[in-house]
Parts: structure tokens; C-alpha cells; sequence
């Protein structure tokens, strides 16, 4: 009988298939139901998503002033960097930043200017200035004066005029370098005459006296001062925005901890609805098969008359709404033939159906008392010792079942008992 157990996935199947517009339906309402609790879901959050946006927008609006601010104060720190490494290089290495204000080094020479007529002095002054500190001096020297760092001279090189008197001064810590650019120059200067003389008209120069002097000098401190308060205002600068940095940084890390918020994420309604009609159609599927299924695993009574071919039961007939077929007189004309055959006395009929007035029962017994087949009836389901005497005495067995009452354990019961005492089981009759 274990046999009848593994009836229950095919007579899932047949009810599948029996039912299967009810269950069609079913499928859909729950598909439908779904997609629409999943649609209104969507739009609930989209609209809660919209306000979630302009509060993310307002969030990454802030953030974004935030890290600009933090940007700019970058920018700034590197600038004052920068200057103040300018600075220390100008200050470690320039030859002006070296002098001692109270023991300036220097050397000058002084020229009278004597023009041709026509000849404007100011104009040959301001010539031969321009000539010494913007660059032409540096061009004309070429490389032969680079331990002197001609590069640093615009600074210690200064150019005075006086009526027809042209004064050039070269300051410096030492005193013999002072005299050996202050020669430079002044070749220089008388190499570069000739094309300034074309240029201004004619005039000469007389004199080219050089002196030497050792002084204190306050404007040399004073211009020193003005170098070292830069660097000064650079290096304080730099720390108040240091500063303004780390607060800039820990207000903006605060702000991130107090109002972050992640990007909204919200599926458009009709996908939602898709994604939620497809899996209520999935789950309207799988919950119909799941209460078919326990309808088999949790009630062992039969329901058609295919779990008794399928068991190796004989069925012998089936009624449907009281009609046997084949009818009762073709059961007990067969029944005669297998009694004849097996040499038995008569039939036994079990009746399993639960019902103490059975008409069904009573039709058949009829049948056989016409067919001269001696026949018993019994509802003790064998545990009547009586109804076992009788069993015995006639050798052979006919189950009277009925579907949806009779279960799986009671025609078990049956057939172990027709086994264990030798009697016949010629099959069963199933009342639909």
C-alpha cells in the first residue's frame, strides 16, 4: 500500500489539469492584486523620493560650498608656499639681503656729460640708466663675469643724475667685489658709448673717477626690513589659513555626519508593478499547488478511482451518483466465474464506506443472492471475530469503498488481513 503514496504527485497533476481554469484565475487575481499593490507602493515612494531628491540636492549644494571653500584655502596655502620659498631663496641668496646695513661695502664713479648742440643731457641720463638696469649691461657681459652674479646687480647697482653729472654706485658686502663690478660696468659702459652717441647725438663723458667708501646705510635696512616683514606676513598668512583649513575641513566633516544623505533610488511604478504582477503570478501558482498537495499529504482518503489502478487494486466497478458500472449483475456473473475457478464457498463483502445503511451494499448482496453466490456483509473492518469467522468460512473478499470516506489505512488494514489469514481479495468497488 506504500504504492499509494506515490500517487500524490500525479493526482496533483490530474487536478492541475482538472481545474486548471479556477486555478488560472486564481493565478491571475493574485498576479493582479500584486501589480496593483506594487504600483501604489512605487508611487508612494516616488513621491517620497521627490522630496527626498531637493533634500539631496540641497545636501550635495552645501557639501559642494563646502569643498570649495576647502579648495580655495588649498589654493591660498600654496600660494603663501610658494612666496615664502621665493622669499627664503631671495633672502639666502641675493647678493642686497647679505649686506650689513651698518657696513655697506661700495664703489662709485661720476661722469660730466658734454653734449654736441642739440644734444638733450637728460635724455643721454636716462639712456645710459636704462642701459645699466634693464638689461643691456647683463647682454653686453656675456659669461665672463658669472662669479660675480650679474643677475643680483640690478639691486646693488644705483644710477644719479645731477645737472650735467652722472654718478653710478655699486654697494656690496665686500669691498673688492664692489670695485670689480663697478669696472665692468664701466667698460661695458665705454663699449656701448659709440651706439649711444648715434643714437642720443653727439656728447662725450669726462672724468671715470672711482672711489671706494664704507658706510651705514638706511635705506639698505629699511629695504631689508620690507623683504624679511614679507616673508613674515607670508608665513603668518599661511598659518591663519592652515588654520581655516582645519576648520574648514572638521565643519564640513560634521555636516557629512549630521545631514548625509544616500542617493534616492526609486524604480519607476509600471517596472514595480511588472516586478510585483510577475511574482504574484508565481506565488498564485506555487500556493495552488501547495494546497492541493497538502490536501493529499494530510488527508489518506481516496478520491478517484485512478489511485486504485495505480496501487495494483483490482477495481471491479465504480458508481458514480449510485449507478454501478459494470452493474451489479456483471460483478456477481464474474464473481461466480472466479468462485468456480478457485473452488471458494462466497464473497465476503467489506463494506468500508462508513455508511450503516448502505444501498449500494444492499444492492450488490441482492445481486448475489440471485446469482446464487452466498454472501456476507460486515462493517467491523475485520476486528469482529464473528465477521473473521465469516470471512474465512467463505475464503474470498470484495471491498465496498467510497471516495472521500474511505482512506488509505483502512484498506490497508484489509488487504494485510486477507494476506495474513489466506483469503482471496478478488478487488474493490469504488462509490464516486
Amino acid at each position: 500500500m506504500m504504492r499509494l503514496r506515490t500517487l500524490y504527485l500525479r493526482n496533483l497533476l490530474k487536478d492541475l489539469k482538472d481545474h486548471w481554469i479556477v486555478i488560472l484565475v486564481f493565478v491571475f487575481i493574485c498576479g493582479a492584486a500584486l501589480a496593483a499593490y506594487g504600483y501604489k507602493t512605487a508611487k508612494a515612494g516616488a513621491d517620497a523620493a521627490e522630496k527626498q531628491w531637493k533634500e539631496f540636492h540641497t545636501y550635495e549644494d552645501r557639501l559642494i560650498e563646502y569643498n570649495r571653500a576647502l579648495d580655495d584655502i588649498r589654493a591660498a596655502i600654496d600660494w603663501n608656499t610658494e612666496s615664502i620659498n621665493n622669499l627664503q631663496t631671495y633672502i639666502d641668496s641675493s647678493i642686497f639681503m647679505q649686506i650689513d646695513p651698518n657696513d655697506v661695502k661700495g664703489a662709485s664713479v661720476y661722469y660730466v656729460i658734454r653734449q654736441n648742440e642739440g644734444t638733450i643731457v637728460s635724455a643721454v641720463q636716462q639712456s645710459i640708466a636704462s642701459y645699466i638696469n634693464n638689461g643691456g649691461l647683463l647682454s653686453d657681459l656675456g659669461d665672463q663675469y658669472q662669479d660675480l652674479h650679474p643677475e643680483a646687480w640690478n639691486e646693488i647697482i644705483k644710477v644719479d643724475s645731477a645737472s650735467n653729472v652722472l654718478t653710478i654706485t655699486v654697494i656690496h658686502y665686500d669691498a673688492e667685489s664692489a670695485e670689480k663690478i663697478l669696472d665692468a660696468v664701466c667698460k661695458a659702459l665705454t663699449a656701448h658709448l659709440e651706439v649711444l652717441v648715434k643714437k642720443q647725438g653727439g656728447f662725450e663723458l669726462k672724468g671715470g673717477e672711482v672711489s671706494t667708501f664704507t658706510r651705514q646705510d638706511s635705506s639698505v635696512a629699511a629695504d631689508q626690513n620690507s623683504v624679511r616683514n614679507s616673508l613674515r606676513t607670508y608665513t603668518a598668512s599661511r598659518a591663519d589659513y592652515e588654520a581655516k583649513l582645519v576648520t574648514q575641513g572638521t565643519a564640513r566633516d560634521a555636516y557629512i555626519e549630521t545631514y548625509a544623505i544616500d542617493m534616492p533610488v526609486s524604480p519607476g511604478p509600471r517596472r514595480t508593478a511588472a516586478i510585483y504582477g510577475l511574482f504574484g503570478l508565481i506565488s498564485g501558482g506555487v500556493i495552488t499547488a501547495a494546497i492541493l498537495l497538502l490536501r493529499y499529504i494530510f488527508s489518506d482518503k481516496i478520491r478517484r478511482k485512478e489511485e486504485l489502478d495505480s496501487a495494483s487494486l483490482t477495481l471491479l466497478s465504480s458508481a458514480a451518483r449510485g449507478k454501478l458500472s459494470p452493474d451489479e449483475r456483471r460483478i456477481a456473473a464474474e464473481l461466480r466465474a472466479r468462485l468456480a475457478s478457485d473452488e471458494l464457498k462466497g464473497v465476503f463483502l467489506q463494506d468500508l464506506t462508513g455508511d450503516e445503511k448502505s444501498a449500494l451494499a444492499e444492492s450488490l448482496a441482492e445481486a448475489f443472492k440471485e446469482a446464487e453466490i452466498p454472501c456476507e456483509t460486515g462493517r467491523e473492518e475485520g476486528d469482529s471475530a464473528e465477521e473473521l469467522e465469516k470471512m474465512l468460512a467463505l475464503g474470498s473478499c470484495v471491498l465496498l469503498l467510497e471516495s472521500g470516506r474511505t482512506g488509505f489505512r483502512q484498506i490497508e488494514k484489509q488487504v494485510n488481513l486477507c494476506k495474513r489469514f489466506g483469503i482471496r481479495l478478488y478487488g474493490c468497488i469504488l462509490n464516486e
